[in-house]
């Protein structure tokens, strides 16, 4: 299964991640948090809070601008 990465329109870290990740050819679905509310539900179950840029890769979570060190 691909990695997600959790994203919010308008998020400048978000697009910042999202080009990181196609440069370095990492593979990943996208889940919006404000077009799809049950990636939101996701997004707090697994971090605590309601936030984005998120990637998930199995038990692997990392938040924000850290996902451009992957």
């Amino acid at each position: 299964m691909k990695p997600i990465l959790y994203t919010i329109d308008g998020c400048v870290e978000c697009f910042q991640v999202r080009r990181h990740l196609l440069t370095a050819n990492i593979e990943f679905r996208e889940k919006n948090l404000l077009k799809d509310r049950k990636s939101a539900t996701e997004v707090f179950t697994l971090v605590g809070e309601v936030i984005a840029p998120v990637f998930v890769d199995g038990e692997k979570i990392v938040k924000g601008l850290d996902i451009c060190h992957l």
